[in-house]
């Protein structure tokens, strides 16, 4: 029996199961590939989908900040690829923040969704990352995050 392939019994066997790291990375593509399929420019989205898909999208980013180490970094890192990716597209702002009045976040909530998602649209393309986070103010950015260890590996990141 292959180590990649699940026992006979349809149980995956210890070998078969994807380390920590790439369970994390594959979870971030499938939302990320979901969000982008279903919320691309001219596909009709119900009011209530819409939401849901900007409360995964929240929901997403919020389980790449709450990552540590090597695994933020790497998350991190691959959230901004696909964003600046799609960022003419799905990720372009006239698009990325449709059905904001639906989503069943506070207030507060709400505001720290749309400053980290100006955050990532402003650092997303590579080759201008650097001189595009001169402009950005970091501690505003994050300031709705009781956890200041997520402010602290966002500066890292960005080697501030």
């Amino acid at each position: 029996m292959s180590d990649s392939a699940p026992a006979p019994n349809g149980v995956m066997t210890q070998a078969a199961m994807p380390s920590p790291q790439q369970a994390a990375m594959d979870s971030l593509h499938q939302r990320l590939n979901e969000y982008i399929a279903e919320m691309a420019p001219g596909k009709p989205v119900t009011v209530e989908r819409g939401g849901q898909l900007q409360a995964s999208l929240w929901a997403a980013i919020r389980f790449v900040l709450n990552k540590s180490g090597s695994d933020f970094v790497s998350l991190y890192a691959e959230l901004l690829r696909i964003v600046a990716e799609h960022r003419r597209t799905v990720f372009h702002p006239k698009y990325v923040y449709r059905f904001m009045s639906t989503l069943p976040l506070s207030n507060p909530e709400r505001k720290n969704f749309e400053r980290v998602m100006n955050l990532i649209l402003m650092t997303c393309e590579l080759s201008t990352r650097r001189y595009a986070f001169k402009q950005v103010d970091l501690k505003s950015s994050m300031a709705g995050f009781a956890d200041h260890n997520i402010l602290a590996r966002v500066a890292s990141f960005y080697e501030v």
